[in-house]
């Protein structure tokens, strides 16, 4: 089999997957190969042998209930088209990165990033942008962890929600920024 793509694309109520006995090692083509997996939570690739492998183009988009991936084994040395792999994995936390995996493929400017947000680097407990990843760090074994900000996570309300603020303790009349309720002294 040397064609993966789209082989799991659109199946949206797939909620977990074993593949560690899948032989990977001709495979050149796993584009799409998990796109639109919506219910898939986690994603372990650590067996798979990516080493003529070409093109991962949207290989997890839209995985939007994938928090954590394994890709430690994966070689993009060859990978020609990699661009939007991780859009709209909107829910992703850890990802684990081998040293043989690079942003750019066989290019010299990085195809794809991470999700936004900052991810810690577990070896180094420095915080990264998606971005310096992705120029910065390619090809260095790591697993990173996504700090999501209070008020991204569903239900919680954003720090800088005006009808969220509790009255301060030297004006116990404001409930919201820029807004006053008269008080007894008031005319």
């Amino acid at each position: 089999v040397t064609s993966m793509g789209d082989m799991f694309a659109g199946c949206s109520s797939l909620a977990s997957l074993d593949l560690s006995g899948l032989d990977t090692s001709r495979v050149t083509d796993m584009n799409f190969m998990f796109s639109g997996c919506s219910s898939l939570a986690s994603l372990d690739l650590s067996s798979f042998d990516t080493s003529a492998l070409a093109g991962v183009y949207g290989m997890f988009r839209v995985c939007s209930s994938l928090a954590s991936l394994d890709l430690s084994s994966f070689d993009t040395s060859k990978v020609i088209s990699m661009h939007s792999m991780f859009d709209g994995c909107s829910s992703l936390k850890q990802v684990k990165l081998g040293d043989k995996f690079d942003f750019r493929g066989v290019r010299t400017e990085p195809q794809t990033k991470l999700p936004e947000g900052a991810w810690l680097s577990m070896a180094t407990g420095e915080a990264f942008t998606p971005l310096q990843i992705a120029e910065k760090r390619s090809g260095i074994a790591d697993t990173y962890v996504r700090e999501i900000p209070s008020g991204d996570k569903p239900g919680e309300p954003k720090p800088d929600d005006p009808g969220t603020t509790d009255p301060t303790p030297d004006d116990p009349g404001t409930t919201d920024p820029g807004t006053t309720n008269p008080t007894p002294d008031d005319p």
